[in-house]
């Protein structure tokens, strides 16, 4: 009987980053206005107006 060795399978394990800071009251602003609270373009809602 032969045996194998075979490699361990890789794991993936995500780098640490502090995610942007966000001005959270022009998110909530723009979100109000049914605008992307990201970007503040496109409609959220494609219903309502």
């Amino acid at each position: 009987m032969e045996s194998r060795t075979t490699m361990p399978a890789a794991t993936w394990t995500p780098t640490p980053q502090p995610l942007p800071k966000r001005n959270v009251w022009q998110a909530m602003a723009r979100g109000l206005r049914c605008r992307c609270p990201n970007c503040g373009e496109g409609k959220i809602f494609r219903a309502l107006s």
